[in-house]
């Protein structure tokens, strides 16, 4: 295992969701790596409450979670001036062959507490650059968050693709699954979620992200297999959780309506099924209006009755 760093540290960024700023860290390409640990200096101020998650985001349109592992509660943190790298592991380690963004996420609103991460405020890395998100995410050239990101240059995957390469492990333990990132994904009546501004994801999806953040459930985010959508011979899976074997397909109600589109969910679900994957379509009422009890029950590979 490798490392690569930036240890130097002079100013603090905060990050909560009243500022609004609830993403922060560093902007940077990652080449053909695959990443295993991700780390951040960190502190609290007050008394802040809620879950801290460290995020690797991807740059290029769809602005896809690459990887995502939740810390722990901001609670945890050690005290103003005192402080301290906090890591993470992520379950399922990452092939990157791509420019991203590492940081950490913290959206609680919670009187004037906030989460204080610390960078340095001047360049120290060339060609990288801090970055956080407020209504639009803002990079500053100048600067330099401090992190140290841990990896093996033995990338999972292979193959081409817009923006780098990217990969998942078959369930089944035959092979890896290729699939390039940085795929714009288009879907009808898309309605970006206010609750994550910077992903074009629906309100729906943003629901299954934050709850299976919440849970501490290593997932990936709209993972491209076999070339795309089924028209390019492939799909796009809305949630894949790897450690379960599980692909989880978000079904609104209006776009996946219609022969046509139930045709090729069907071969969709088929063509997933072969790699081994067990494949639960969640529908938009259920996830609406029994959110813990739909998405436990997908966790088992069990879908709500219809």
């Amino acid at each position: 295992m490798a490392t690569e760093e930036q240890t130097s540290y002079n100013a603090i960024l905060s990050i909560a969701g009243f500022y609004p700023r609830v993403r922060g860290g560093q902007k940077l390409t990652i080449s053909n790596r695959t990443v295993s640990k991700l780390a951040f200096v960190l502190n609290k101020y007050g008394s802040p409450t809620g879950d801290v998650t460290f995020e690797i985001i991807q740059v290029a349109s769809p602005f896809a979670t690459l990887a995502s592992k939740v810390w722990g509660s901001a609670a945890s943190l050690q005290t103003e001036g005192n402080e301290q790298w906090e890591e993470v592991e992520f379950g399922t380690p990452v092939a990157i062959n791509e420019e991203v963004r590492a940081v950490v996420y913290y959206p609680d609103s919670l009187s004037n507490f906030r989460v204080r991460q610390h960078y340095q405020n001047t360049d120290v890395k060339a060609s990288e650059q801090q970055t956080f998100f407020g209504s639009s995410w803002t990079d500053s050239p100048t600067a330099d968050c401090a992190y140290k990101y841990t990896y093996t240059t033995k990338a999972i995957g292979g193959g081409g693709g817009v923006g780098g390469v990217g990969g998942v492990p078959s369930p089944t333990g035959t092979g890896i699954l290729s699939f390039p990132r940085g795929e714009t994904i288009l879907k009808e009546e898309r309605r970006v979620s206010t609750l994550t501004p910077e992903m074009p994801m629906s309100d729906i999806e943003a629901i299954v992200y934050q709850w299976l953040t919440r849970k501490n459930i290593e997932f990936q985010f709209q993972t491209s297999l076999m070339g795309g959508f089924y028209q390019l011979g492939g799909t796009v899976v809305d949630f894949l959780i790897p450690s379960r074997n599980l692909a989880w397909r978000v079904q609104g109600e209006y776009f996946h309506s219609g022969v046509t589109k139930e045709g090729s969910d069907l071969i969709q679900r088929e063509m997933l099924t072969e790699l081994g994957w067990t494949v639960v379509d969640l529908f938009s009422n259920d996830i609406i209006d029994k959110t813990d009890e739909t998405l436990t029950k997908a966790l088992q590979g069990i879908e709500m009755l219809r």
